[in-house]
């Protein structure tokens, strides 16, 4: 993997503070990631998907259609299987995201935890891409770049 490759992430929300909000975590976690902005998952492009190994998904507050847009995540997760889901979810429609979403490369956090556990998460993530990284034979120097 050349350096900068699969260092693209998507944050979906449609609340533009929630956006800007998770910018500024993911960019001080993982700064070598180049981001992309989408109000909901049907503005999402092939290109992103395609390039993406990191999505985080705002599913909080009142959602309009829930089972429909929890189907539509899960049938993007079996498409698009590189990628690493984070769903944020309300308690609206938390059961229906543990039954849709909950699967190895997906992480569900419920809106009323911290802020801490995103990071947690985010975290992990670069642990991941670490992992990948050797595994793809990147060189220690651009593992050592990873900020744990």
């Amino acid at each position: 993997m050349l350096p900068g490759q699969g260092k693209f992430g998507i944050i979906i929300s449609r609340i533009p503070v929630m956006q800007s909000g998770l910018k500024a975590i993911i960019g001080e976690h993982l700064p070598d990631y180049e981001l992309s902005f989408c109000r909901s998952q049907d503005e999402l492009t092939l290109l992103q998907l395609r390039r993406a190994v990191l999505v985080i998904a705002d599913l909080s507050g009142e959602i309009e259609h829930p089972r429909s847009i929890c189907e539509h995540y899960y049938a993007l997760m079996t498409q698009y299987r590189d990628i690493y889901w984070v769903f944020m979810v309300g308690n609206t429609c938390f059961p229906l995201a543990v039954q849709l979403l909950m699967r190895p490369e997906s992480t569900l956090i419920s809106d009323s935890e911290p802020v801490k556990r995103l990071i947690e998460v985010v975290r992990a993530e670069v642990v991941r891409q670490v992992q990948l990284g050797s595994r793809a034979g990147l060189d220690a120097h651009e593992i050592g770049r990873a900020h744990v």
